[in-house]
């Protein structure tokens, strides 16, 4: 049961996350604040990689799976 509530708990930090990263997304979509110097180098680094394909995108499916291969292993180092 504890394993479920950790997950929970990860999921809601995951939320919170995404509602904040979202927030910046809209504020910077409707041009209230312009983007900072280092958002500026990590969106030309996101392009650039994007464009030579060597941007890597993993669907939510496959990282679950291997945070969970990732809790297995440690489990069986901790016996």
């Amino acid at each position: 049961m504890s394993e479920i509530s950790d997950i929970l708990k990860e999921m809601r930090s995951l939320r919170a996350s995404v509602d904040k990263v979202e927030n910046i997304v809209e504020r910077r979509l409707i041009g209230v604040d312009d983007p900072l110097e280092d958002e500026l180098e990590e969106i030309k680094m996101h392009n650039k990689l994007k464009r030579t394909g060597k941007e890597e995108y993993v669907s939510l499916k496959e990282a679950l799976k291997s945070v969970g291969e990732l809790r297995s292993s440690s489990r069986k180092t901790r016996r």
